[in-house]
């Protein structure tokens, strides 16, 4: 699995955001490498061609998927042929709802990879045709495309609602992807539903350039879309990352029906009961009511053991006895409501003077991006933003610095003392051994080949 800096600030994210899948783009990984997130199994699809002197890989699209999806779809690759773009298939395991997720990045004009936006396109329409008939479908991604006033529908022919434009400018790419949008029915969220926003903010500027799109016929099916930014995302969290993220985030809640009929028994006996087992009564498994079923079920577990040899028979037959006794004499749990959030997530450095330089930073960009006025005054306010901001990151490497000089000055006065045990015990509270934890994965590989991620691996 690969770990960098700001691993904690993306489980973070994903824990607020509370989906059921995560698409990234440019995710950086090199050859097999994966990100590894709790609760959630990644698929991903890295950039081959990279150079063998670059510290980090390039590009790389993926996503990450929750466990609990997998026990209501078979979750497989459809196609990643293409650099840049994957194709996840969910199939209904309990109902006939099919959909395919597009994860796609197209690299800017002016980028340093050797990149062709029109074949790239023309790839992604060939695989739409290819997956049409295979139900839902969503394209999502960085496509670097700004659209500007360019429609992705043909006027007068096709009946959908017309899109508002917050970001004016116009790029090759977003011409391409328009027309590209246009000859799939395909129609972008951005601007239909929900409150436009910019999807790219930093000191450089402002754009839209990231965006989630569906077949026209499917728009009705989409719930809600809003896009985060960032800055927001890290005063909800109390985080401060290693790097702040140029890109917002893109969330949509898409709705699909389903015969209940024919998932209520699957999930009937999934939903989860604790019971408080520090108030077991002094009658436990010895009463007289219960005495003859613990005879009963100790000669059934001895007739599996010994005379059909199969051991999980006894173990069913154990696990029936205790789960009914349970049932009738241990109370329910009283489950606490507790916060997770309650805990404070910043850096150890801290302190006031980058919490008010950070919510001056913070006042700054709303400023500019809510204002509508003369060009003139819009590119003053831009200039104040990017003034504070500059300003936040040069005090907060100015305190992660001192900081960093504070613990190691520590620890050499420790290892110069005679106490070794205070030496070792400050090395192991800086979490170095935890990145050599070998996480296995929850899942196993069946006789036929495939992976198996459900929590009944029997």
């Amino acid at each position: 699995m690969h770990k960098n800096d700001n691993s904690t600030f993306r489980n973070l994210v994903l824990e607020h955001v509370n989906c059921d899948i995560f698409a990234v783009c440019e995710t950086f990984l090199r050859d097999d490498n994966q990100l590894n997130v709790p609760g959630y199994k990644w698929i991903g699809h890295n950039r081959k061609n990279v150079h063998s002197n670059a510290r980090r890989g390039s590009g790389g699209v993926g996503a990450f998927i929750r466990l609990n999806l997998y026990d209501s779809f078979y979750v497989e690759i459809q196609d990643r042929s293409v650099e840049g773009i994957l194709w996840i298939c969910f199939k209904g395991k309990h109902s006939d709802f099919n959909f395919s997720v597009a994860v796609c990045y197209l690299p800017p004009t002016d980028s340093s990879r050797p990149s062709d936006q029109e074949r790239f396109l023309n790839d992604l329409l060939q695989q739409v045709y290819s997956n049409q008939t295979k139900g839902y479908t969503i394209i999502c991604g960085d496509f670097n495309a700004r659209c500007g006033s360019n429609t992705d529908y043909i006027e007068g022919v096709d009946d959908i609602k017309p899109r508002t434009t917050i970001d004016t400018t116009e790029n090759y790419n977003g011409d391409l992807f328009c027309e590209f949008l246009s000859d799939t029915n395909f129609a972008m969220l951005n601007g239909r539903i929900g409150i436009n926003d910019f999807t790219y903010i930093s000191p450089r500027g402002r754009s839209v350039v990231d965006y989630i799109c569906v077949p026209y016929e499917q728009l009705e099916s989409v719930l809600d879309f809003k896009i985060m930014r960032m800055s927001d995302i890290i005063n909800t969290l109390n985080y401060n990352p290693e790097s702040i993220p140029d890109h917002s985030l893109l969330s949509c809640d898409i709705k699909y029906l389903v015969n209940v009929d024919e998932i209520s028994n699957h999930y009937a006996n999934e939903v989860k009961i604790k019971r408080n087992a520090r108030k077991i009564p002094d009658d436990f498994l010895i009463s007289d009511e219960v005495r003859h079923k613990v005879l009963d079920t100790i000669e059934k577990i001895e007739h599996s053991v010994y005379l059909d040899q199969n051991v999980q028979n006894a173990y069913d037959e154990f696990h029936k006895l205790i789960m009914n006794e349970m049932e009738t004499k241990l109370p329910l749990l009283q489950q606490k409501n507790i916060n997770k959030r309650s805990k404070s997530f910043y850096k150890p450095y801290w302190n006031q003077t980058l919490q008010t330089q950070w919510n001056l930073s913070c006042e700054f960009e709303k400023k500019w991006l809510k204002f509508k006025g003369p060009p003139h005054k819009k590119k003053l306010l831009k200039e104040n933003y990017c003034t504070e901001r500059n300003i936040f990151d040069k005090i907060n490497r100015k305190f992660k610095r001192k900081y960093q000089i504070q613990k190691e000055n520590e620890l050499h006065e420790k290892l110069k003392s005679t106490n070794k045990r205070e030496f070792w015990k400050s090395i192991g509270k800086l979490g170095i051994a935890n990145e050599r934890k070998i996480q296995i994965p929850w899942e196993v590989v069946d006789s036929d080949g495939n992976i198996n991620t459900g929590e009944k691996l029997c």
